[in-house]
């Protein structure tokens, strides 16, 4: 079923087609595409991501894990309701995320680190 272990759910406006991204737990994805010329829907398959991503308790935001370095996304909500990701963090030199549960706050994550 798609719609089993959704974390986070992203919209992506840009143009058509409209994508609907399902974040799920263990690092996987899953596109949904409104095609507006045909009015068809189309569900792909899950999909294991490249960067890893860390959702911070209270839905705050997500730490993502990219090459060697860790950016911290922080939710902002306005006041029209909607959330805007920011970028407010980064750690480099960062091998692995140390994590056994899928929610921290982001000043306890624990990382492991690339010897000098």
């Amino acid at each position: 079923m798609f719609q089993e272990n959704v974390r986070y759910i992203e919209i992506e406006f840009h143009s058509p087609p409209y994508t609907l991204v399902l974040h799920k737990i263990d690092n996987f994805s899953q596109n949904i595409w409104h095609m507006q010329q045909d009015r068809k829907i189309k569900i792909f398959s899950p999909f294991s991501l490249r960067d890893s991503k860390l959702f911070l308790k209270n839905g705050s935001g997500y730490l993502q894990h990219v090459g060697e370095s860790v950016f911290l996304w922080e939710f902002e909500k306005h006041n029209n309701g909607i959330y805007i990701e920011t970028l407010t963090h980064i750690k480099r030199n960062i091998k692995e995320i140390k994590s056994n549960d899928y929610e921290h706050y982001g000043a306890d994550v624990p990382f492991i680190y690339y010897k000098n």
